[in-house]
């Protein structure tokens, strides 16, 4: 599959990319809001998150779409990188610590890091109570 095209899984379903759009479609009984409009605040920018440009529903699918800045690249692209650029985006996540710091649940898989080399790394799918998310495993072990 080419870039441009990508299926990535992370725990709670499958990202697909499409040139420079993200998309994840989760069942709608993952859910727990009363009103799709109730995660409109996973639309407010956050310089560590990837763009969340839309939530809807669609044939029982909530779908999230998201904006992928240029030339970005998946974290699972990062072991076909040279040593200094892999140090780089190691750095940045442990100091961007956002696991700590978010009132979110980040999935930590690689599938939802997306990076810039030597410059940048965003997270993608985060979720709040009214969504799924991961509670089997702690921080550490994500």
């Amino acid at each position: 599959m080419s870039k441009a095209n990508q299926l990535l899984n992370i725990e709670v379903g499958t990202f697909k990319r499409q040139g420079n759009k993200l998309t994840l479609e989760l069942n709608h009984n993952q859910f727990r809001y009363d009103q799709l409009s109730e995660l409109n605040e996973l639309k407010q920018a956050d310089s560590n998150f990837l763009q969340l440009v839309n939530v809807v529903e669609q044939d029982q699918k909530v779908v999230l779409t998201y904006t992928l800045p240029d030339k970005v690249k998946s974290l699972k692209e990062l072991p076909h990188e040279n040593k200094a650029i892999r140090s780089a985006i190691a750095k940045e996540i442990m100091s961007q610590d956002v696991v700590t710091d978010s009132q979110y649940h980040i999935a930590l898989n690689p599938a939802n890091l997306w990076y810039y080399p030597m410059q940048h790394v965003w997270y993608a799918y985060r979720a709040n109570e009214l969504m799924p998310y991961d509670d089997k495993h702690s921080n550490l072990a994500k």
